[in-house]
């Protein structure tokens, strides 16, 4: 029943624990559940759903996606990595939605924006929207102003066309009150102006830079 089922999801998790050498458990617990051998893809699955249940699960994910993304080609479990965070984002407890974690998320993004990883980054741009809109309001969004380099640009693009899909027709449930993505809508209105400017401006750099 459903304690055997927790049972195994500890096994699962205790297992990746103690036979991880040189990546983190939860790379090991990752490369497990893409095995092709059923037993460790188990495994795997088993110690996935026992992180899920821990704290800072969310924050684990991101951590082992800095090392599995530091490859020239980021493997499957990159990818899986990056799917992970946002859609635990959308219902991860709010107060692990802290400084540490948007940090790790920044750092992320930007990375995989400076690699050309399309894959990656459309992810995390998502998990940057639905932190927003749980957050509800712009400080998350603002990191990526573009000015500092193309690659910041082509981040804050993306985000800004994902933050008004997740807000109009989100791709999956997120957890919270109608009053954050309200609130978020209220600040991206107000900014609104400034934003088109920005982006008029980047434009223009673009077409003369390409003359």
């Amino acid at each position: 029943g459903r304690r055997a089922r927790v049972g195994a999801a500890g096994l699962g998790f205790a297992w990746a624990a103690t036979t991880a050498q040189q990546a983190s458990a939860m790379q090991s617990i990752v490369v497990a559940a893409l095995s092709a051998d059923p037993v460790e893809r188990r495994k795997g699955e088993d110690g996935l759903r026992a992180s899920e249940r821990q704290p800072g699960h969310t924050l684990r994910m991101l951590k082992c996606l800095a090392g599995q993304a530091a490859s020239v080609v980021p493997p499957p479990a990159a990818l899986f990595c990056a799917q992970a965070v946002q859609k635990s984002l959308r219902r991860a407890p709010l107060p692990e939605l802290d400084e540490a974690l948007a940090a790790v998320l920044l750092a992320a993004t930007r990375e995989a924006a400076a690699r050309g990883w399309q894959a990656g980054l459309i992810q995390l741009c998502l998990a940057c929207a639905v932190t927003a809109i749980r957050a509800g309001e712009t400080t998350l969004l603002a990191a990526f102003d573009g000015n500092a380099s193309a690659v910041e640009r082509l981040a804050a693009l993306q985000l800004l066309a994902l933050v008004a899909e997740e807000l109009h027709s989100p791709a999956s449930k997120i957890s919270v009150a109608p009053a954050r993505p309200a609130a978020l809508r209220a600040a991206l209105v107000s900014q609104a102006d400034a934003t088109l400017a920005t982006l008029h401006r980047w434009f223009e750099e673009a077409a003369a830079a390409a003359a």
